[in-house]
């Protein structure tokens, strides 16, 4: 097994990050048959961001050794805050 790596960040201009990832899953082959590590802001970028980590999620629930995912910081602050509402309105 190989780990490939992509820097979607570059190609934004292009194309929408879907249609870039459904690519790279061509060109490098689907999980489990390639390692994969994603790394940052892919939520919030360029059209389809929502099918994008959509296929992320379902990859890695179906693939949790061989499918990484790491979560951009941004990400991680709107789930904070989210929690911290849900909390906040949970003890009023």
């Amino acid at each position: 097994m190989s780990l490939f790596s992509y820097n979607f960040a570059s190609s934004l201009t292009r194309s929408s990050l879907l249609t870039d990832l459904l690519r790279l899953f061509e060109v490098g082959g689907h999980p489990p048959e390639t390692n994969y590590l994603f790394l940052g802001d892919y939520v919030d970028r360029g059209k389809q961001s929502k099918e994008t980590i959509s296929l992320l999620m379902a990859y890695k629930i179906k693939n949790p050794v061989n499918f990484f995912i790491l979560i951009s910081v941004l990400l991680s602050i709107i789930s904070n805050c989210f929690l911290t509402k849900l909390i906040l309105t949970l003890a009023s």
